[in-house]
Formats: structure tokens, sequence, C-alpha cells
């Protein structure tokens, strides 16, 4: 006797259909659903292997398990082929529906305003080449602004291109009191002052714990711009050919700069302006800088570690500290820089240990003045630096076992 599967099981006594005609009658009723499909009698094949990926808002009509079932609360595309063709109006959408992830496909998106963003929106482009938002060499920017009692969060903006930006103040991104975000994988070039003032690629201002990871700045002025901001990394960014800094920090706590590389810096790759502590600056790497490598004002209980610098032959330091103290300067590397490689002024209590610096147009290390007091200066390499590989103008200093 032949095997009989469930399938050719009748549904009921009464309805003799069996289970694989239902099914497949079914499946029928639904591939010939025009509400369902672009056009009557499109197959189930053919629906899952277009390009183009039709009903998109409709995929999942439920609203209680939408949000879960769906990668994309909503997708936006220039032509047409999503649920938006501008931006803002699909935040908007996504901010009265509690948030959620939007993805913008590839395409030029010019801004004719600010690009608002709210808690919980997260933006994911296409790719950070191809999925441009322009500035068109106007003041419009990508904004997310709290207030002091109230801050945004959870805002993430990945895999897009920023570009075109002309102002005078502040960022193409700018984030003003915003937590526990991220700004990842995006791609930033020709944001550019149209006065003398400082403008950044991204400006975070009284911010806590905002990642700025995996990004990319060509030809813009500054890359970024921290004012107030207590957490967040700024890490694996490659920076390259800006009109002055390459990171400028006003006032920082506990933030951490790490494993970037910057290239062909007018001014210095790192630059702290005030009021700067408990912060890390670990394995950056600079190269052919057109001033200094790590400029740090009225910086306390820094850790300075790991840090390539290279000046090609110009004016500047490998490492300048003045008004702070309590750092520690270990295991970097200054090279041809044409002032001083480490120079220490009004800072105090920091340990200078195990690192090397040749090539330098001045000292290898100069404790410039009797307000340094209480440095360590130990175990560090300073060859071939013009005027000599160390002075110590400061007070109480321990020196030992340095390689002149």
């Amino acid at each position: 006797m032949a095997e009989i599967t469930w399938g050719q099981i009748a549904k009921t006594v009464a309805d003799k259909t069996t289970i694989d005609e239902q099914i497949d009658a079914d499946v029928l009723t639904h591939n010939e659903d025009v509400s369902a499909h672009g056009q009557l009698g499109e197959g189930i094949a053919v629906h899952r292997m277009a390009d183009i990926l039709d009903h998109i808002a409709e995929s999942v009509n439920n609203s209680k398990i939408l949000k879960m079932a769906r990668a994309y609360k909503f997708i936006v595309d220039a032509a047409g082929e999503g649920d938006y063709t501008d931006i803002q109006e699909a935040i908007d959408a996504a901010n009265a529906d509690g948030g959620g992830r939007i993805f913008i496909k590839a395409g030029t998106y010019t801004l004719s305003a600010d690009l608002t963003l709210y808690s919980d929106i997260q933006l994911y482009g296409e790719d950070d080449d191809t999925t441009i938002i322009d500035c068109d060499s106007g003041e419009h920017k990508i904004k997310a602004i709290g207030t002091s009692g109230t801050h945004k969060k959870n805002i993430v903006i990945n895999g897009i291109q920023v570009k075109d930006r002309v102002s005078d103040s502040d960022g193409a991104i700018h984030f003003n009191y915003v937590d526990d975000s991220k700004i990842t994988d995006c791609y930033f070039t020709n944001n550019l002052p149209d006065t003398s003032a400082e403008i950044f690629d991204v400006y975070l201002e009284d911010c806590e714990r905002v990642d700025v990871i995996f990004n990319r700045s060509v030809s813009s002025h500054t890359f970024m711009g921290i004012n107030g901001n207590e957490g967040g990394e700024v890490r694996y960014n490659y920076i390259k050919s800006t009109a002055s800094y390459g990171i400028l920090i006003y006032v920082a706590d506990y933030c951490e700069v790490s494993s970037n590389l910057f290239h062909l810096c007018v001014d210095d790759a790192i630059h702290v302006d005030d009021a700067t502590q408990n912060c890390i600056f670990t394995n950056n790497i600079g190269r052919e800088l057109g001033a200094g490598g790590l400029n740090l004002a009225s910086s306390l209980i820094c850790t300075i570690i790991g840090n390539i610098m290279d000046g090609d032959d110009t004016a500047g330091y490998g490492l300048k500290l003045h008004i702070g103290g309590h750092c520690q300067i270990q295991g970097n590397f200054f090279k041809d820089f044409g002032t001083q490689g480490i120079y220490l002024t009004n800072t105090g209590h920091c340990s200078i240990m195990g690192n090397r610096v040749s090539s330098c147009g001045g000292y290898g290390v100069n404790i410039a003045n009797s307000a340094c007091e209480d440095n360590i200066v130990v175990g560090n390499q300073l060859e071939g630096n013009t005027t000599g590989g160390l002075n110590d103008d400061g007070t109480d200093t321990e020196i030992g076992h340095n390689i002149e």
C-alpha cells in the first residue's frame, strides 16, 4: 500500500480538498492579489528575487510585529522605489511611531533645510560613496539638539557621505545635548568655513558617550570638534588634508581619542584648547603634519601612549603640554618637528618614560621652566635632535637612563 503523506489528507470529512491543494490555492490567491504585487500573476519566486521590493511598507501588516519583522522601519529612495523620497519625512514618520531604523538608498539628497534627528532615530546609508547628503554650499546641516534637562538619546548615523557645507559655525553634523549615540562609517568632504571661523565635519557639544568611529574626512576644515563632552570614543578615523586641525577639543572629560590616522593636516593633528582631564590619547598616527602632533593645554590626568607623529621637518611640537599635569607619557615616537620633540611648560607631576624622539629642531625633551615641578624623565631615546637630547629648567625633576 502506498504511503500517504499528511499533505494528501482531506481538510475535513465534509471538505475533501487536501491540505496540499488548499496550500496551492492560497499561494495562487496571494500571487494574483493586486494589492500584494506589482502586477497580476506575478510568481512568488520572481517576487522574492526582484531587484526592487514592492509594497515595502505593507510587507508586514500586523502592527504588533511590524517593528521586529522588518530590518528597517522605512526605506528612503530618491528614485521613488522606497517608502519615502525625502529623508526628513521618513525621520518624522519614524519619530511619530517611537523611532526606528531608516535605510537610505544610493542617491544624492540635497538639503534645503536642516535635517533634524530625534531620539531613537537610526540612519543607515547604502554606501558612504553613493548615499550622499549634499549641503549644497549652504549652512544646512544634520542636527540633533536636546536641552540641558532633556538630552536626545540613541541616535545612529552610518554609511552616509556628507559634503559641501559652507558656514561660519558648528558642524555638518551637530549634536548638542545628545547621549549614547554613534556616528560610524561615514565620509565627509569639502565642509569649509565662509569666514575665518572653525567649522567641523562633526561637532559634539555638551554630549555624553557619543562614539565617532571608522569615518573618513578628506579636504574639510577640521574633522571634529568636542566641547563640554563627557565619555565617548573617537577611534579608527582617517583624516586627510584638513585646512586646520584634525581634532579640536575645547573641554572634555573621560574621552578616548585612539587609533586615528592624520595625514597632511595644516595645523595640529590633535589640539586641546582648555580644561580637559581624564582623557586617553593612544596609538594615533600622524604623517606629514603641517604644525604639531599633540598640543594639549590645561590637560590633567591624561594618558598619552603609543602615538607616532611625523612632522615632516615643519615647525611645531611633537607633544606640547602647557598649564597641566599628572599625565602619563609613554612609548611615543616623535620625529622631524621643527621646534621641539616633547615640550612642557607650567606642567608638573608627569611621567615621561620610554619615548623615542629624533630629528627635531630643538630638544628631544624640554622641561621649559621652574613651574614644571616633580616630573620624571626616564628611559627615553633622544638622539639626533638639533639643540640636544634633554633640557631641564624644571623643579625637582627626576632624570635617569636616557640616551642622548
